[in-house]
């Protein structure tokens, strides 16, 4: 699908507690919007997993300059170096990791390549065993659970060695939704499990993560992972978080609140064999060094306090 783009600059009233833009600084502006909209995002749904991605001649890398180069440049021309104010993410802050130079393919491949790092990193190879019967997550949320609606066998083989409720995964988005496969002696909780921030409202907490192909050409692109800086869930400004519980017949239920000490626990981070791995903070800290390790690329950060989150 090709579409050409026309945007018409006029003039905009002045405010009385701001002078009005210059023509310059107008431009400047829908600049900035148009390369990080090319650069990050696309068109219609699911973005932030890098559908609808969009190549665009004028924004695209320059194939003369690095492409780490490049987009240190660019991001120092467009993304307001001044620290984050709201709860919203921002680029401002903003880690990335982009893939090694030679691994350039065609879109749909390097998209692939891209969405493999978060899958893998929730799934196997790093959030569990591989194989043809998968053991156990690594991850200590699926025992949370099992704790919380008194399911859990503490004779059951585990991977990680959390005794307490614990969801680090939390600070990759909210909601997230459990279930769990039944198996022969119907041990394990029924009912479908969703944790979500507890204000009325607002049951969301959009990912802070991206997930794309960005395009070097019309023909060619390369897997970038971004993080925004974005509030964690346990920010003190942020929503608590609550466990609910829905059986196939029936109305949802609460079964837990949870606290700071439940989503960030820098004790327990090293009983949670992925966070140990990479001797990592936090979840988004974790997938990060794993996407670097995996796409065999360099990491930077955009703006001021890039890389510091």
């Amino acid at each position: 699908m090709r579409f050409q783009l026309r945007i018409d600059i006029g003039a905009i009233p002045a405010r009385q507690d701001k002078p009005p833009k210059t023509r310059q600084e107008l431009e400047h502006a829908v600049r900035a919007a148009l390369w990080a909209w090319f650069t990050f995002g696309g068109i219609g749904a699911r973005t932030r997993r890098g559908c609808g991605s969009l190549y665009c001649r004028d924004f695209a890398p320059d194939a003369r300059t690095p492409l780490t180069t490049w987009l240190r440049d660019t991001s120092v021309r467009y993304v307001d170096a001044a620290p984050r104010q709201l709860l919203v993410p921002t680029l401002s802050g903003a880690r990335l990791v982009v893939a090694a130079p030679n691994s350039a393919a065609v879109p749909v491949d390097s998209w692939r390549r891209a969405v493999n790092v978060m899958r893998d990193f929730r799934q196997a190879p790093v959030g569990r065993r591989e194989g043809k019967v998968p053991g156990r997550s690594r991850w200590p949320e699926a025992d949370s659970i099992r704790r919380a609606v008194h399911r859990y066998d503490p004779e059951a083989p585990r991977e990680h060695q959390v005794d307490a409720a614990y969801y680090p995964r939390a600070d990759l988005g909210l909601p997230i939704i459990f279930q769990f496969k039944q198996n022969n002696r119907g041990s394990e909780p029924g009912d479908t499990f969703t944790l979500e921030p507890a204000t009325k409202g607002a049951t969301r907490m959009a990912s802070p993560i991206i997930l794309k192909p960005l395009a070097l050409t019309q023909v060619q692109a390369i897997p970038l992972v971004v993080c925004l800086d974005a509030p964690h869930v346990w920010d003190a400004t942020a929503s608590a978080t609550v466990l609910k519980a829905k059986a196939k017949y029936g109305p949802q239920r609460t079964v837990a609140r949870y606290a700071r000490e439940q989503l960030e626990n820098p004790t327990l981070n090293m009983s949670v064999p992925p966070l140990r791995r990479f001797r990592a903070a936090n979840a988004r800290d974790a997938l990060l060094a794993y996407a670097e390790q995996e796409l065999g690329g360099a990491r930077l950060g955009l703006g001021s306090a890039g890389g510091k989150r």
